[in-house]
């Protein structure tokens, strides 16, 4: 595949990054026509290279593909699986308005299929109603549990466990804690491992920290049979013994919730010493953050301490995704109430964004000021964060979830 990123770009914006887009659509489109499959793909390729920089453009992009398409006479239900992608580009530009007419219409078309039409994509069917549900939660629309209710029992139908785990994450971020319960419990039953977590935080969040423990107990003791069945006699910094010390800091953290500090003492201080950088090696940062979006907030911060050794490297080096690596570093221990680790990080997370939001900004949409639009919600977050350091109160809640 041909790269849209100019050679000499080190932050992923580029800065001659549109016109070479524009130049390559103009010459395909004269060689083999604007509807012809080559030039349609290239718009394909042009908002996927787009999206994580300049997502208003990507998504101008994905509109003249679906245009493109329309205009040689195929269906709107023909394509589902771009307009999957636009509604997707819409909810992480935070264009909920737009998104939740444009779902509704997906919707409409999706209920026009036949069955065996659908079988052929039954996974559109539950991605289009979570991202309509999420859209609506964005905007506090009044059908929001109505739509989750619906996104569920599609979910049943047509998911798998990719769909599952997306729709169940969403749902720990409302306050429908009978569904993300539901749900929970399902894919418990399936064997998914994670499941454990989330079951612990509902039950924390209904009050009942006994239960949390438990449950995390529960976690722990399976994570044990598990390595005894494959046969390890794990070291400290295998995979299963970090995981395992980390669900121990998060079963202490709810037990010390329920008053029992000196149980909660005894479980930290029979831990081995967490290794250093080496931790990243052992426990990818995305199982550290999915942990923690599943609810494990101080297992998910016992290991992202392993991470402080490349989030240095980060500060240091100062792109755009070490901007967004370090927005979820700073998440993940503020959620777990350590504001003294968050907020260094987000300061710098917070330098490092707005100055490569005012980088190329003579082209169209403001060039890179689109990251600024679009992270909005994340300077809300260092509001949370700042407000939680200087004040020495614990955030009940962050601004948002952090996948978005």
């Amino acid at each position: 595949m041909v790269s849209l990123m100019a050679e000499d770009d080190k932050n992923g914006v580029g800065v001659d990054q549109e016109r070479f887009v524009e130049a390559k659509l103009d010459f395909i489109g004269s060689a083999y026509g604007r509807q012809s499959d080559a030039y349609i793909d290239m718009l394909g390729t042009s908002s996927i290279a787009l999206q994580d920089h300049r997502p208003w453009l990507a998504m101008a992009y994905r509109q003249r593909q679906i245009e493109a398409r329309l205009a040689r006479d195929e269906a709107p239900e023909a394509l589902l699986s771009e307009r999957l992608a636009m509604a997707n580009l819409l909810l992480e530009a935070g264009e909920y308005a737009r998104l939740a007419v444009y779902t509704d219409g997906m919707v409409s078309d999706l209920a026009r299929l036949s069955e065996e039409q659908l079988a052929e994509k039954d996974w559109l069917m539950p991605a289009t109603h979570r991202i309509r549900a999420r859209g609506r939660r964005q905007m506090n629309a009044a059908d929001t549990r109505q739509t989750y209710e619906k996104a569920l029992d599609v979910l049943f139908i047509h998911g798998d466990r990719e769909r599952a785990e997306t729709l169940l994450l969403d749902l720990l971020d409302t306050t429908y804690m009978d569904l993300a319960l539901r749900l929970a419990q399902a894919m418990h039953k399936e064997g998914d491992r994670n499941t454990g977590a989330a079951l612990a935080r509902i039950a924390a969040r209904e009050g009942h920290l006994q239960e949390a423990a438990d449950i995390t107990q529960s976690s722990i003791d399976a994570l044990r049979r598990q390595s005894m069945d494959n046969g390890n006699t794990a070291g400290e910094t295998s995979e299963s013994a970090l995981l395992l010390s980390a669900m121990s800091i998060q079963k202490a953290a709810y037990l010390e919730a329920m008053g029992k500090t000196e149980e909660a003492a005894v479980i930290r201080n029979g831990l081995p010493p967490l290794p250093g950088t080496e931790t990243e090696t052992e426990i990818d940062w995305y199982g550290i953050r999915e942990l923690r979006d599943y609810g494990a907030y101080d297992a998910a911060a016992y290991l992202a301490r392993g991470m402080l050794g490349k989030a240095a490297e980060m500060r240091q080096r100062g792109t755009c995704q070490d901007a967004q690596s370090l927005w979820q570093l700073a998440y993940t221990f503020a959620r777990a109430d350590n504001q003294e680790q968050a907020f260094p990080l987000m300061l710098r997370a917070a330098e490092i964004a707005s100055g490569h939001s005012y980088d190329n900004i003579e082209s169209s949409g403001g060039g890179s000021l689109e990251l600024l639009r679009r992270d909005k919600w994340r300077y809300l977050l260092f509001v949370d964060i700042a407000w939680g350091a200087v004040s020495g109160q614990k955030p009940q809640e962050m601004a948002v979830l952090s996948r978005y």
